[in-house]
Formats: structure tokens, sequence, C-alpha cells
């Protein structure tokens, strides 16, 4: 199951409850593994962070270079904390849940990663 098919229903309404941006090609694609759009804070996935605030992912990797914190991107841009969360949470989720049925990860290990996953998402959210 591709982010895509988790998010359908967030594609209708974009943030801010404008039209939804395009989405991102599949944010489980093995080619974005090793990207650069995943060097957010606590290792985040700046794509679907890009996504949820409606601005390109560069423009964010810019911002945290400079400083904000996705938090605060969200606020600027008028987007519901939690919904930045929980996007972020399932993209997490989505990777690790490809990894293991890849064979990288054990879902032993997969399980304890995810136990607080969105409290960890929640703190890198907020953290410079």
């Amino acid at each position: 199951m591709t982010m895509r098919t988790m998010l359908q229903d967030l594609t209708d309404v974009g943030p801010a409850g404008g039209p939804a941006p395009a989405w991102p090609q599949d944010l489980t694609s093995s080619d974005r593994h090793h990207g650069a759009l995943r060097g957010g804070p606590g290792g985040l996935d700046l794509e679907a962070a890009a996504w949820v605030l409606g601005v390109d992912p560069l423009d964010v990797r810019r911002a945290l270079r400079g400083g904000s914190t996705l938090s605060d991107l969200a606020a600027d841009r008028d987007v519901d904390l939690q919904d930045l969360v929980h996007v972020l949470t399932l993209a997490a989720t989505a990777r690790v849940t490809t990894a293991v049925a890849a064979g990288h990860l054990d879902p032993g290990e997969a399980h304890a990663l995810t136990v607080d996953l969105a409290d960890h998402v929640d703190h890198h959210v907020r953290t410079p």
C-alpha cells in the first residue's frame, strides 16, 4: 500500500481548505529511500511535510536550515499541526512497513520503532 492510497481521504482538500496540491510520487518508492528529501529533523520525510504545507520540499529544507521548525512553517501556512504530525507519522510507518516487506527489518524491530512514533514525530516537528 502506498502513502497515496493511505491518505486518499486527505487529497480532496489541501492545507487551509484550498485545493489539494499534487501528491508527490509514491512516498514509499525505493528510489526515494536514499534521496535528499528524508533529511528532516529526526529523519522526517520532507516531501511529505511539503505536501501538507503546500510548498516545495526544497523550500522546507531551506527554512529548516535557516532555523525554522516544521511547526513554525505549519503556523505560517495555517496548517493544523496535528495534520502535519499525522501525515509524517504515516510516511514513517510506510517506510518501516516497506523495510519489513523487503526483508531489511525484522517485524519485532519494526514494532519497537513504531510504538512511540507519533510522539517522536511530534517532538521533531517542534524542535529546530
